[in-house]
């Protein structure tokens, strides 16, 4: 689903460090985005595979059971936290292969490939049944359902950039976390923050920037959802960067915008460009000042992009009636034409 450059993995990881004020928390859920992607990626590989997984050889008089290169990878699967991922990602629909293997190991079908000498005949049945199952119509078709949608998003957005920078060669650009405080969430005594609340306050702060900023030309936007941060958005702005400059004071002024303004003391922010040492660890340092003819810094605005919108193949936020999670400003709309400081 992603090009190894992109580090989508790397990405997700760090966004799942959660904070809170000043606080980095980083919790054992850190690791479920390379779990994930690892056993997606090892079911694809058995799936396409025809040969056999496990056969018996004769090793110094003994009979020893041989396991392929693959299954010896679907094994060291075995200890994952399936039943910790599937409870933190509970509102999210995760990749179709995952779920499938994560149901075999949680029901203990997939006793059968454990084990220091399992049975070959008992192994081989289990893996042909997999096989089958993932090669039905009806997974197949759920597969390319999830594809579709990650990467129909991920081309939106990239074009969405590329026609931003055919208006302007140079971009300021800044990445927030918005939601709401943990002293707000308490007074909710243990029920989730209104989806329909944060979309409707998102909405009223986009609309407020794109009046207090004229110098504002674009941004996208991804809801997503934590059991600890309950409903939050990762929003980025992009600015004319021949007009402003201070990315981590705009940004800033946008949090402190949509706490106290917007959200009327009850959100809170995390400011990303204050931040950027961090993120230089993923090669996702594609904020800040990001001009049209620095290849290098240009890219990693992309593949910070391209997470907002790919990571949705191996997990995507999916309830009844929530409606879009990923949204854009319109290039070439008003925002564009306009001219001037942040007035913020």
């Amino acid at each position: 689903m992603y090009k190894k450059e992109e580090n989508i993995v790397g990405q997700w990881a760090d966004r799942m460090i959660e904070h809170e004020g000043s606080a980095w928390i980083v919790r054992p859920s850190k690791d479920y985005p390379a779990q994930i992607v690892q056993v997606d990626r090892v079911m694809r590989a058995l799936v396409k595979s025809k040969a056999e997984m496990f056969w018996s050889r004769r090793v110094v008089g003994l009979t020893r059971t041989a396991v392929h290169p693959v299954a010896r990878a679907l094994r060291q699967c075995v200890n994952m936290d399936y039943g910790g991922i599937k409870s933190h990602f509970s509102k999210q629909k995760l990749s179709p292969y995952f779920e499938l293997l994560a149901e075999e190991f949680l029901s203990h079908r997939a006793d059968a490939i454990e084990g220091v000498s399992p049975d070959v005949a008992e192994a081989n049945a289990w893996v042909e049944r997999i096989r089958a199952i993932a090669r039905s119509s009806e997974f197949t078709q759920l597969v390319a359902t999830q594809e579709r949608s990650a990467r129909k998003n991920a081309k939106a957005a990239l074009d969405y950039l590329q026609a931003l920078y055919r208006q302007h060669s140079r971009l300021c650009v800044v990445r927030l976390d918005v939601g709401y405080s943990a002293a707000h969430r308490e007074l909710l005594s243990g029920r989730n923050v209104d989806p329909v609340r944060i979309k409707r306050d998102l909405a009223t702060c986009l609309r407020k920037l794109r009046r207090s900023y004229p110098a504002l030309v674009g941004y996208v936007w991804k809801l997503e959802f934590g059991p600890s941060k309950s409903y939050h958005v990762h929003l980025m702005a992009f600015l004319n960067g021949h007009l402003v400059r201070q990315d981590v004071r705009i940004a800033q002024a946008i949090g402190e915008f949509w706490q106290d303004e917007v959200t009327h003391s009850d959100g809170s922010y995390w400011n990303c460009n204050a931040r950027k040492e961090f993120y230089e660890r993923t090669n996702s340092l594609g904020i800040g000042m990001v001009e049209y003819d620095d290849e290098a810094k240009r890219r990693r605005l992309e593949y910070s992009l391209l997470y907002l919108t790919k990571a949705d193949y191996y997990v995507r936020l999916s309830e009844p009636g929530l409606g879009r999670t990923f949204g854009k400003g319109q290039a070439g709309g008003d925002s564009l034409k306009k001219l001037g400081r942040p007035r913020i």
